[in-house]
């Protein structure tokens, strides 16, 4: 008996921080498509991104999502592999061969979701310290560093994508926090089928720590370089809702805003990469939901 394929393959590359954990727990129950079960580090497919891309300590296996889309595929179902990190084939260090033999295998479209760079920086900065980074959100120094070194916040990511897979048609995505169905909206007119969150759970609104708390965090990853960082994150957890319990106004403490010269130079790189896709929509090469 032949193993299972499917016809139409989409991968979503993310990036982090534009709407991907929503969406990913809106594909996993979305009847009409094959969402492959994940194992581990879910609900989108992290685990199998690193294991064909080589991240995270891992060695590269170039065979892995073909051997996913031979074990979970369907015929006549649109096939769903969501992982942020898969855009990370697309900065040095990373091998992109397992993204290349899937494409040779089966056709395969890249669907990347975005939000404007202005929001995604703070946002993913935001996470960083959430995880045990040392990074001063008021610092723009520190907030460039993040930006070189992270792949969805590069200011060429459209054109490493369209570099990483010209074999591919890209599906871009845009998401709003202010309006989250948007997203959901967007992916059902590209697979075709409703995807919609359970309302009854809310996963789709990720919860923001007050500034207090990540400052707190911040504070804590300083002076405990070298520490579990497991541990360093919960102990600033507890650190955090012991502060804000005992004077509950930290919680209304703002954000602090990026340095203009910083927030203005994403605007221009925003506009730049929306015209870039405008540019590739108008080509037949590309689709824009919004």
């Amino acid at each position: 008996m032949s193993a299972p394929v499917t016809d139409r393959i989409f991968l979503h590359v993310g990036p982090h921080k534009t709407g991907t954990t929503a969406i990913q727990r809106a594909l996993s129950r979305t009847p009409g498509i094959v969402y492959p079960a994940v194992p581990a580090m879910g609900p989108g497919h992290a685990l199998a991104a690193w294991e064909a891309i080589g991240a995270e300590g891992r060695t590269a296996d170039p065979d892995r999502l073909v051997r996913i889309v031979a074990e979970a595929g369907r015929p006549g179902a649109p096939l769903v592999l969501s992982a942020e990190d898969f855009c990370r084939a697309a900065m040095p260090g990373h091998d992109a061969e397992a993204l290349r033999r899937l494409a040779a295998a089966h056709p395969v479209a890249l669907v990347v979701t975005l939000t404007p760079l202005v929001r995604r920086l703070p946002s993913m900065a935001q996470e960083m310290v959430k995880h045990g980074t040392v990074l001063d959100l008021r610092s723009e120094a520190d907030l460039r560093a993040l930006m070189a070194r992270e792949a969805g916040l590069q200011p060429d990511l459209p054109e490493r994508l369209a570099a990483l897979a010209p074999w591919a048609h890209m599906h871009f995505v845009l998401a709003d926090a202010a309006r989250p169905r948007r997203l959901f909206a967007g992916f059902s007119r590209l697979l075709g089928v409703p995807v919609a969150p359970d309302p009854a759970d809310g996963a789709y609104e990720n919860r923001r720590w007050p500034y207090a708390a990540i400052a707190i965090q911040a504070r804590l990853n300083e002076i405990a370089v070298g520490l579990d960082r497991t541990q360093v994150r919960i102990a600033g957890r507890d650190a955090a809702e012991a502060a804000l319990r005992s004077m509950p106004r930290l919680a209304a403490l703002p954000y602090p805003p990026l340095p203009a010269p910083l927030a203005r130079e994403l605007a221009a790189i925003w506009r730049r990469q929306l015209a870039r896709i405008r540019g590739w929509v108008r080509e037949g090469r590309a689709t824009l939901y919004r």
